[in-house]
């Protein structure tokens, strides 16, 4: 249309037209923009998510590990009951004393 007119100068519509593709084309650069910055931030995420994967993995074979671990050592040598009683007995022995020397 715009080619079979004397212009764009000259023909009031295709003018109008010529500003409508105007206006089509800086649309169509700023959808490329952005597109271009949301690819460049979408792949920015994909590297922190396979950071974060392989923290994750390192994680579990670490807990993994260490739970193996604490499967292998042995039980305490001094049954935990045992010592606390001392502990009260020695405690008891502790107040008797004080309260002799009150005396």
């Amino acid at each position: 249309m715009i080619a079979r007119s004397e212009g764009a100068d000259k023909d009031i519509s295709a003018k109008a037209v010529q500003d409508k593709l105007d206006q089509m084309v800086l649309i169509w650069e700023d959808i490329q923009t952005l597109t271009e910055e949301r690819e460049a931030k979408l792949l920015d995420v994909m590297k922190l998510a396979a950071k974060l994967w392989c923290s994750h993995v390192a994680l579990a074979a670490t807990i993994k590990d260490t739970q193996e671990f604490i499967g292998e050592l042995e039980g305490p040598g001094v049954d935990p009951s045992l010592v606390k009683q001392q502990q009260e007995d020695a405690e008891l022995l502790k107040t008797k004393l004080m309260d002799c020397k009150r005396n």
